[in-house]
């Protein structure tokens, strides 16, 4: 592992506060809502069997000329650790 992904996983767990995360960036060009949702559907987060897991979804547009639009989506979920003991 490099010492710069090193470095994000550390920062990342220091802010995950005892929670274990994934997560997923998603690019698509926009057509329609029900294909944006597809994708985030396709990252199977939703099937993650802990009843408190939390999720969290940020979503960022660029347009660009003739009416195109580039659609980032950021979708994470998040489950307490468990504590090997």
């Amino acid at each position: 592992m490099s010492a710069i992904s090193e470095k994000i996983r550390k920062a990342t767990e220091d802010d995950a506060h005892g929670k274990r995360a994934w997560g997923f960036p998603i690019n698509v060009t926009f057509i329609t809502l029900d294909l944006l949702w597809e994708e985030v559907k396709n990252t199977k987060l939703h099937a993650i069997m802990d009843r408190n897991a939390e999720f969290s979804l940020s979503v960022w547009v660029k347009p660009y000329s003739n009416n195109v639009l580039s659609v980032w989506l950021y979708v994470a979920a998040f489950t307490k650790q468990k504590l090997n003991i």
